[in-house]
């Protein structure tokens, strides 16, 4: 509601990163970083960029748990 009495209304059928309207990969590292340097034990920026990075490549992990695992 603003000031003057208008509401504003927007409904969004599919968010961002839905399967229709998927995330590109600068978007989700940006996402995965902003997220991890947020947490409520947040990561350095750095380790944030590390995280980002593993989960990018996700598929070439030999242990996905150790990639979470790793930054606890």
């Amino acid at each position: 509601m603003l000031t003057d009495g208008r509401v504003l209304r927007h409904v969004v059928a599919r968010a961002l990163g839905d399967a229709e309207r998927p995330l590109d990969d600068a978007s989700l590292r940006a996402k995965v970083i902003d997220c991890a340097t947020r947490a409520a034990v947040p990561l350095t920026l750095s380790a944030a960029d590390r995280l980002a990075e593993r989960i990018m490549r996700l598929e070439h992990e030999p242990d996905v748990g150790s990639v979470l695992a790793s930054y606890t």
